[in-house]
């Protein structure tokens, strides 16, 4: 008998909640209560008020930590998936869970599920990891210009622990948010097919986008998550140094301010961005002049960054 748990997931921004069901009859799922969380003080805009939501089919994955496993061995991963579709709330299924549910004293890493996601135990850690694509579209109908979804999160889970418990995981983002307001001051209407986004950085390891490192260190404490610094900030694969965001031709009039934004390694200095606008031609034809800009700082997590410009 396969026996199905069910998670209710509620996301009203970046920072989302997931939450899990013990062992319950094949016939009834019975959804949980769950929260979300975010960072917000005085020095910053934190992803609040950005009404993100579920575009559907998404998974969440959840790697059960088990001290007595060998180095390099992985542990032991379930997939939650999104049964209810888009919105800004879902529930998320899984149908071979344990049979024994979730036990007291258990430990979990949960992640967004993407590609060949693993959590497994190293020397001293434990490592998984988020993807942050390089390829991202467009969105005009939220407040950011960016699909939903996009953003990874990750969370963890310790069973009897109500600070991380099972049914209100604080789900959190190592991610930034890069914010364009583009004006149109070229004269005439303009049609985007794409905008690109580049880094100065150099090193293999290094970049925006890619597989990033995911670090909790041993023994494992909730929260004691970070990102490896420097060149250790994505795996060994590498780090891209430039994100496309596909939009769709869309049409911007002369005088005409819209949003566009990028999702990228948040934690991190990264140098010298450069932003470049195209057009719809067979190749494709810049627009206008780079737009750059050099923070200087590291750009913190859940929080957005704007940068204004015009063509």
């Amino acid at each position: 008998m396969k026996t199905k748990y069910l998670l209710l997931i509620a996301l009203p921004l970046v920072a989302l909640c997931a939450c899990n069901k013990e062992n319950v009859d094949t016939n009834e799922t019975r959804p949980v209560s769950i929260f979300a969380s975010h960072e917000n003080d005085d020095t910053k805009t934190a992803l609040d008020g950005i009404n993100m939501t579920w575009a559907g089919g998404e998974d969440l994955r959840l790697g059960l930590l088990d001290n007595t496993l060998a180095t390099g061995a992985s542990a032991q991963q379930f997939t939650f998936s999104n049964v209810s579709g888009p919105g800004t709330s879902a529930s998320f299924e899984c149908e071979s869970f344990k049979a024994e549910g979730f036990l007291d004293g258990e430990q979990y890493i949960v992640v967004s599920k993407q590609n060949d996601q693993n959590v497994s135990r190293q020397s001293g850690h434990w490592l998984s990891s988020l993807y942050i694509n390089s390829n991202q579209t467009y969105n005009g109908t939220n407040a950011i210009g960016l699909s939903d979804n996009v953003i990874p999160v990750y969370g963890e889970i310790k069973v009897g622990d109500p600070s991380y418990s099972k049914d209100a995981i604080n789900m959190k983002t190592p991610c930034t948010v890069l914010k364009l307001v583009l004006t149109n001051s070229t004269g005439s209407a303009q049609t985007i097919s794409k905008i690109t986004l580049t880094t100065s950085l150099t090193g293999e390891r290094n970049g925006m986008a890619g597989k990033l490192c995911m670090r909790w260190y041993s023994p494992f404490t909730p929260g004691t998550f970070r990102p490896d610094a420097g060149a250790n900030r994505f795996f060994a694969s590498g780090g891209l140094k430039t994100i496309t965001l596909n939009c769709g031709n869309i049409t911007l009039g002369n005088g005409v301010t819209k949003v566009f934004s990028f999702v990228v390694a948040g934690d991190y200095n990264l140098e010298t961005l450069t932003w470049r606008v195209y057009d719809n031609s067979e190749p494709a034809v810049q627009i206008g002049s780079d737009i750059t800009s050099t923070p200087g700082k590291k750009l913190l997590v859940n929080t957005i960054y704007t940068k204004t410009a015009s063509l």
